[in-house]
């Protein structure tokens, strides 16, 4: 299909068979974090993976202030996700709280099932349950809870609207003298955590540059271990990352990925990773950086996995 016109005044990052992403006008976006989709029954409707806005392109048109030019889509259209009111910080926190009570607590260990992991885990990392979907907190630097991620039972995804996006992160006490890893997800930091690493999750690739940075310096860490989903977007949000925080913040980083028959690090995790052959990928991360990445640079510090070589740019 050709781009709606309501979408024509912005500017196409990334494009493939499915969809056309750019950077989102409804919030402070670095990396393009809203798709619009080419194909399928919801042809032409938006949605950021970053503040969690979405809908058709007539939507997107009145959210700008514009006249829609695309007609409103027919009576029987079903949206994907479910309707999130508007919401203030405090009833986050109060919601946060009614959700880590729900009565049955058997939902957890269905969870669990499906995502292979041990539902203890589940509690270290607050997940509670709305009725009809997991609920996985998201934290800020000063450990408030900034919004909340859901999961619903058949594996849908959308945030709290009117919260923000923040990070991952276990009941723990974090050791600076020991490896942190960042992941790109709740599966994955979950994962990583039951394997018994040091870990934080971001919420998606891009997403919370600042904010891992700022946990990172609040709790003492000068090197992390970025895994990287085995896709494209993965790849490059990953990559994008590691160059913000080795060369605009200082610190020193590597990068990994699953071995290539895995599409992330749950993936191979439920397949049967052992903690030793990630930690052999993690030695084995060299500190050098491509060509591609960044040029110019005497002094690395990114490191990415499965490369052994030290020269210098």
């Amino acid at each position: 299909m050709m781009l709606p016109k309501e979408y024509q005044g912005l500017q196409i990052k990334r494009e493939d068979a499915a969809r056309w992403s750019f950077l989102c006008p409804f919030h402070d976006d670095h990396n393009p974090s809203l798709t619009v989709n080419k194909t399928g029954p919801y042809a032409g409707n938006f949605r950021c993976w970053g503040c969690g806005a979405k809908g058709s392109p007539a939507t997107f048109a009145r959210k700008m202030g514009e006249t829609p030019s695309t007609p409103l889509p027919p009576a029987n259209f079903k949206k994907t996700l479910p309707e999130i009111p508007e919401i203030t910080p405090e009833q986050i926190a109060r919601l946060f709280v009614q959700y880590q009570q729900y009565p049955d607590k058997r939902v957890y260990h269905k969870l669990g099932e499906k995502l292979g992991i041990n539902p203890a885990i589940l509690h270290r990392f607050y997940v509670g349950f709305d009725g009809k979907a997991y609920t996985f907190p998201m934290f800020g630097l000063g450990g408030e809870i900034v919004g909340i991620r859901f999961r619903t039972i058949d594996g849908r995804k959308y945030a709290l609207k009117g919260g923000r996006n923040g990070l991952f992160v276990p009941c723990c006490v974090f050791n600076p003298g020991y490896p942190l890893i960042v992941t790109e997800g709740e599966s994955d930091a979950l994962a990583a955590f039951q394997m018994g690493f040091q870990v934080i999750g971001r919420p998606g690739t891009g997403q919370c540059k600042e904010t891992v940075a700022g946990w990172m310096t609040e709790h003492g860490f000068t090197k992390a271990v970025l895994i990287a989903d085995n896709d494209p977007a993965g790849q490059a949000g990953a990559k994008d990352l590691a160059k913000y925080l080795a060369f605009e913040k200082g610190f020193e980083i590597r990068m990994i990925q699953p071995p290539k028959q895995y599409k992330d690090f749950r993936d191979w995790f439920i397949a049967g990773a052992k903690r030793f052959e990630v930690l052999d990928r993690m030695e084995d991360a060299q500190y050098h950086i491509g060509m591609d990445i960044v040029k110019g640079i005497k002094k690395t510090k990114i490191t990415i996995g499965g490369t052994a070589n030290n020269d210098n740019v």
